[in-house]
């Protein structure tokens, strides 16, 4: 059925997510059902929900014919898939007998496993393999073999990029060897005549192998973990023989870890190995989905730091290392060296980015309450702080907002106030900036009222400390295609946001359901019957110390509260019925 804007709210949710890109994506269908009474009254919304249907229809058109290939080649490699039955079959059969065997027969498979000479594993089992260990591990294993200055260049700046984002530190248990690999990595390279491609030959001296080797080998990952690695590696593949091949052997893998015990009932993961090999069955079996909708993806990337794989970009896998590109001094050495790079590619060292880094930690100057209630915010010397405040209409969300920009306008922090609810010059505004603002803070309050769209704002807000949104909705009215996270948090440094959601019907942020994972510090307010006790509340803060549960803001008194009114409530009348029943 071809989709339009009479059927859309009905037949969008019948699309599987995960075929469709970013920009068809549920956030943004949330905005095309909340604006389509506004189709045929704004141009633009008109233009935008067009192209937004016209897209989706192509993706769905498209879908429908892979999907009739993905048949016609499932149909053709039956009788392979018939093979791989037949040896699933075997394994299942093994474990049938193998319960059966008899004690004796147990006793005769052990002493024969007994006779071969097997270095006992030593290695202490691990959830993740310490970052440290990877890398000397890596490194051991390039001993005696012949590896490109690519390659090696690769380990170098795995190691560079964990020590820039100080995943690795000079006081790390194995900071010395690391140095030690860095420096070896970094004179290999160097050494070396050519471009990218040139063979060197890796010999690394015996002293040094030796304690490397035993570092290397110290600990190893749990099995389980391992394979559930395997499995969601597997993530994204197109169906053909080389996937097939690839999930027989995981499934054989865990077949052979149940059998040898190094997977149990005991481990922590036993239920999602088992349900990771009957999906393997089923894709192998029966031609069914190796990764089911039923099956918790994203509950496994929390596990142990597993993380879903992202999909390259095109841009990512074109790019490669230049010829002549000559590596820098490793971060962990004390002195500083500079070596003399060639070439139109550089790599900055981690100890420059390091010393750069030493800076003291800038804060926005905040007046005392709003900045208790608040929090102590950086200036971010990469991107943006993004604070977001949605509440139900005549929550007082603007009254807030006019307290925060005096809060920080007192103290120099420039200001720019998009009011795009009220107008700068009219009564309501003019009323609020008397009531709120102070003399000292108005000579660093900008505010603004029209605007022609998110390419003028832009030009704005690079002038300012402190930018404020009044509504979010308004902008998206007026550029349907601007992103909350990249074109505002990632598009500027050191700058604070605070941005007003207005709600919908249901209680959700119109708009902005994306924002509740983008934004640093989400504000909420809790509506009262008595305007005056309305309160702020902190679904979030990255930068409050305080417990949250007892961390409230009275918009109307302008004051901090430690107590939830509404539990204060019930709280009173609790103890008004105790009272009662003593007296009685």
């Amino acid at each position: 059925m071809k989709i339009n804007i009479k059927n859309i709210v009905s037949e969008y949710p019948k699309i599987k997510q995960s075929l469709l890109p970013d920009a068809l994506k549920k956030v943004e269908f949330d905005f095309v059902s909340e604006n389509l009474d506004l189709y045929n009254d704004d141009a633009d919304i008109k233009n935008y929900i067009d192209t937004f249907v016209l897209k989706l229809n192509e993706v769905v058109s498209k879908t429908a014919e892979k999907n009739k290939s993905v048949v016609a080649k499932k149909k053709a490699s039956t009788k392979k898939t018939n093979d791989l039955a037949s040896k699933i079959a075997e394994i299942n059969n093994k474990k049938t007998s193998q319960k059966t065997k008899s004690v004796s027969v147990k006793k005769t498979t052990s002493k024969k496993r007994s006779s071969v000479s097997k270095k006992k594993d030593t290695s202490k089992k691990v959830g993740n393999v310490d970052l440290q260990v990877t890398f000397i591990k890596s490194f051991v294993l390039m001993h005696g073999k012949e590896k490109t200055k690519k390659q090696i260049l690769n380990l170098y700046k795995r190691i560079e990029k964990a020590a820039v984002e100080l995943r690795i530190r000079k006081t790390s248990k194995y900071a010395k060897q690391i140095m030690y690999v860095s420096n070896f990595l970094v004179k290999l390279y160097n050494d070396a005549e050519g471009n990218v491609e040139t063979i060197i030959n890796v010999d690394i001296p015996t002293k040094n192998y030796n304690e490397l080797y035993e570092i290397a080998y110290s600990e190893k990952q749990k099995k389980s973990i391992s394979l559930i690695k395997r499995y969601i590696g597997m993530y994204g593949l197109e169906y053909n023989e080389k996937t097939k091949k690839r999930a027989f052997n995981l499934h054989n893998a865990i077949y052979k870890a149940f059998d040898s015990s190094e997977i149990h009932k005991g481990d922590s993961y036993y239920k999602e190995i088992k349900e990771i090999e009957t999906n393997l069955e089923a894709f192998l079996l029966q031609n069914g989905e190796l990764f089911p909708e039923s099956f918790d993806l994203r509950g496994l990337s929390g596990l142990a730091g597993i993380e879903i794989p992202k999909k390259k970009t095109l841009a990512e896998k074109k790019q490669v290392q230049g010829e002549g590109y000559h590596l820098p001094a490793t971060s962990f050495n004390k002195e500083e060296k500079h070596i003399e790079k060639l070439g139109k590619i550089t790599l900055p060292s981690a100890y420059e980015i390091a010393q750069k880094s030493k800076r003291e930690a800038e804060y926005f100057k905040i007046d005392n309450k709003v900045g208790g209630f608040l929090g102590k915010i950086e200036k971010k010397p990469k991107h943006s702080v993004v604070v977001t405040l949605d509440a139900p209409q005549g929550a007082g969300k603007t009254r807030a907002l006019f307290q925060f920009a005096n809060a920080l306008a007192k103290h120099g922090n420039t200001v720019l106030f998009a009011s795009f609810e009220e107008h700068p010059e009219s009564t309501l505004f003019q009323k609020k900036q008397k009531q709120y603002i102070s003399n000292e803070a108005l000579k660093y309050f900008y505010p603004i009222g029209e605007i022609s769209g998110y390419e003028e704002l832009a030009k704005l807000m690079s002038q300012f400390d402190v930018v404020m949104i009044d509504s979010w909705n308004k902008i998206k009215q007026m550029s349907p295609h601007v992103d909350f996270d990249t074109d505002f948090r990632k598009a500027y440094d050191g700058k604070l946001f605070f941005t007003i959601f207005q709600r919908t019907q249901d209680g959700k942020m119109r708009g902005g359901s994306q924002a509740q994972f983008d934004g640093d510090i989400i504000l909420k307010v809790g509506k009262r019957e008595d305007f005056k006790e309305n309160y702020l509340f902190a679904d979030k803060n990255r930068y409050q110390d305080k417990d949250l549960n007892s961390l409230f803001y009275n918009v109307y008194h302008q004051e901090i509260i430690t107590e939830n009114p509404d539990q204060r409530d019930e709280r009173l009348k609790k103890e008004e019925k105790e009272a009662k029943k003593q007296k009685e």
